[in-house]
């Protein structure tokens, strides 16, 4: 096969001498010797060098491998460029095949570069630490580096803007620095840290009769929030685990054959940094015995995928929900999988060539008989014919994706979809995994795809689509308009959907193109250019085939501000807590600010959109919104602001009989006596009659809960209890209904609080 493409930079002009590549993980093609390329990765693939035009060309033999990437490497004061080719959902495009493949004009934005050293507290350089840049310590750019031996490092291709840079090394404390301001040509010279050696948790993994339980997986999170730390259980069972805050951590452990630990510990218990001897007990788990068939014959299914999803079953105090991702299929003599599953826990997952996606709980036949029959039934075919001109197209890929929409969007599920390559007829056939709405799209090598929306397809059923025409490709002449003294040139410009990342950047002028593409309903969207311009600036219009539609996008409205807010409340813990600011004209736009250090400082860039007011998230599904402070967002402006929280202690008993929820949620709804301040609602979830590992100021006490962190004030409150499993009701809202759990509790009394109080209230 050939890979095609051409690099320009923001302007346009040709891009000569950049290095492109494109790559596979370990294997390009069975049976065929490829170089590995230099890099921290086995990656076996081909490299060239784009010439004066900015033209490459890359011959290859067709690859195996189910992910190609083609990656661009400029210099460091451009962006890099990177797309996923192949058969699985995070990839950009369909599979490399036979012939040629054009990625057209490939624009790389400005960008900038940052350098610094990194040491112990010795002053001793720090090998492989890895960096990355991001507003926070949870959001990235995917632009990033790792130190070299003499602890300095270099990370090219930067986001221009205002942002962070974090440390990760196992053994030290992560660090944030933050603001770093990255200008496009220039290196930001001096970003250096100091990292200070991290506190462990040491103990054993061992099973119900005290031996050793060797390869368990031990993943915890902190009390607070911020990043996770694991180890795995060596052959004596010991384990070692670096933290990278100073804060408690909650464990899950997990190793297959016996049950997650976490479902075991009924009191979610959690270890101080520096925790030895610390002593965790698996119970070993049953095997379960799975016979696949066809749902209509009862004819075994001898190839299919299986997977178990743990903690999704309907049964499962944890609520855990994971993507459903259909498993690799492989040969199962007799229609036959043994795994070890918990009923009503567990959740079994199953893919099969020509069936339905499968999923459902992990059930027993019966309480002597640890077997589970699944019944696959046959998935709808669609099928059509690809024309251009009234010739076939063939070798065009085509992908079948499962589309639900809401609110007026739509959402592609790209775990649940299926590809085709057209013959030489150009006719192709799919097998959609789910039933329902999908959406159809056509990719020739060259000229516009073809895009078919709400293909709705049956269990069992046949859909002949027909003959489908390829029309000449439409194109976008866009511009964007910008506040007052934004650099236009290097903006990225999202085409449709984000989840097929298909975009551009803008050149000197803030004008971009697309070209080739489908006719229909289409959209493109500004991307932030850091502590400058906040994303969201977006455009709507209508594609005809052959015809070029101007485009304008109005970002003049989407200026940013610098924030920095101190946080206090009132001696409770302030780190690693989030803090969005809401907008106050009703629209109930918020935007995140980013998480609290140890000191309760948060500091970024939002969107300019006028007054704002603070919310701050203490756990699980509980926030506070400061009754007082207001802030006008002004685009270039600073605000610096202390922020007072004041906060009492609310130790609520409950009458004699109730219990709180199992698996459920308590609501406590606080209205203002005298009706000025906003009502505040408090939600508190429940596993297991104790509140959820991420309920940080919330514990159980003798008959009841007590809940730090509650506003002060005179509050008439309301409280109510239910459970997961209730039945549900409809209550009018507006001119629609909503869907409520009918609660088994609910009572109400008068809360006199002032800031740090503590009130026991009787219900």
């Amino acid at each position: 096969c050939t890979l095609l493409g051409r690099v320009v930079d923001e302007a346009g002009q040709p891009f000569g001498d950049v290095l492109v590549s494109a790559s596979a993980f370990r294997t390009w093609r069975a049976g065929v010797d490829v170089p590995r390329l230099e890099g921290r990765y086995d990656m076996r693939g081909f490299e060239v060098r784009t010439d004066a035009t900015g033209a490459f060309r890359i011959e290859t033999p067709v690859p195996t491998a189910e992910v190609v990437a083609v990656r661009v490497f400029p210099d460091r004061f451009h962006d890099s460029w990177v797309t996923r080719l192949g058969s699985v959902s995070s990839c950009d495009g369909p599979l490399l095949v036979e012939g040629p493949r054009d990625l057209g004009e490939i624009r790389l934005a400005r960008a900038g570069a940052i350098r610094g050293l990194v040491t112990d507290e010795a002053g001793a350089p720090l090998s492989d630490v890895e960096l990355s840049t991001g507003p926070s310590t949870s959001h990235t750019y995917s632009r990033g580096a790792h130190t070299a031996v003499d602890g300095t490092y270099l990370i090219p291709h930067a986001v221009v803007g205002t942002y962070g840079v974090k440390t990760k090394l196992e053994g030290y404390l992560n660090e944030f620095q933050t603001p770093i301001t990255v200008e496009a040509g220039r290196d930001t010279l001096g970003v250096d840290f100091v990292l200070r050696a991290a506190p462990s948790i040491e103990g054993t993994v061992v099973d119900e009769h005290g031996n050793p339980v060797e390869g368990a997986k031990l993943w915890g999170w902190p009390l607070s929030s911020g990043a996770g730390a694991g180890s795995k259980s060596g052959a004596d069972g010991s384990f070692v685990v670096h933290l990278p805050h100073e804060d408690a951590y909650r464990f899950s452990v997990e190793r297959d054959g016996y049950v997650t630990w976490d479902e075991e510990s009924s009191d979610h218990t959690s270890f101080a940094p520096g925790a030895r001897d610390v002593r965790i007990v698996l119970r070993s788990l049953a095997r379960t015995r799975f016979l696949v068939v066809d749902a209509k014959t009862g004819e075994p299914i001898e190839r299919f995928g299986f997977g178990i999803l743990e903690n999704n079953g309907s049964r499962s105090t944890r609520g855990v929900w994971t993507e459903k991702r259909p498993p690799r299929i492989s040969e199962r003599p007799g229609g036959v999988v043994e795994a070890t599953a918990r009923p009503g826990i567990d959740e079994y997952i199953v893919a099969a060539e020509g069936y339905l996606l499968d999923y459902d709980d992990v059930e027993h036949a019966s309480p002597t008989d640890s077997s589970q029959t699944i019944r696959l039934e046959r998935c709808g075919v669609v099928r059509a014919r690809v024309v251009r001109d009234g010739a076939p197209v063939a070798d065009a890929s085509v992908t079948l994706i499962e589309s639900r929409r809401s609110n007026g969007s739509v959402y592609l599920d790209r775990n649940h979809q299926a590809t085709d390559v057209t013959d030489s007829d150009g006719r192709f056939v799919l097998n959609a995994p789910t039933e329902g709405l999908h959406r159809l799209q056509v990719a020739p090598r060259a000229g516009a795809p073809l895009v078919v929306d709400d293909v709705r397809v049956d269990t069992g059923g046949e859909l002949d689509l027909g003959v489908l025409e390829l029309l000449p490709g439409a194109s976008i002449d866009g511009r964007v308009l910008l506040p007052p003294g934004v650099e236009p040139a290097g903006l990225t410009v999202y085409l449709g959907h984000w989840q097929d990342d298909v975009k551009t950047v803008t050149d000197a002028a803030g004008r971009f193109r697309f070209v080739e593409l489908a006719a229909g309903a289409n959209s493109v969207t500004v991307g932030a250019r850091p502590g400058v311009l906040a994303s969201g600036a977006k455009a709507e219009f209508e594609l005809r085939a052959g015809v070029e539609t101007p485009v304008t996008v109005d970002a003049r409205e989407h200026g940013s501000c610098e924030v920095v807010l101190r946080l206090h409340l009132g001696g409770l813990p302030v780190s690693s807590l989030q803090v969005d600011l809401m907008r106050t004209d009703g629209t109930h736009e918020r935007a995140t600010l980013g998480k609290t250090d140890d000191k309760g400082v948060v500091r970024g860039f939002v969107r300019a959109w006028g007054e704002a007011q603070v919310m701050v998230y203490v756990g699980g599904m509980r926030s506070l919104v400061h009754p007082d402070a207001r802030f006008v967002l002004t685009p270039g402006d600073k605000i610096d602001e202390v922020l007072r929280f004041e906060l009492g202690t609310l130790r609520l008993v409950l009458p004699k009989g109730v219990a709180l929820p199992y698996a459920g949620r308590m609501r406590l709804i606080l209205e203002p006596e005298d009706g000025e301040r906003r009502t505040e609602t408090l939600h508190i979830s429940f596993a297991q009659g104790e509140p959820s590992r991420d309920e940080t100021f919330t514990t159980t006490v003798l008959g009841g809960v007590e809940l730090r962190a509650v506003p002060s004030g005179r509050w008439n409150v309301r409280v109510v209890l239910e459970e997961n499993d209730a039945p549900t009701v409809e209550v009018q809202v507006g001119n629609g209904i909503r869907f409520e759990r009918l609660p088994y509790f609910t009572g109400a009394a008068l809360l006199d609080l002032r800031g740090g109080e503590t009130v026991e209230l009787r219900l």
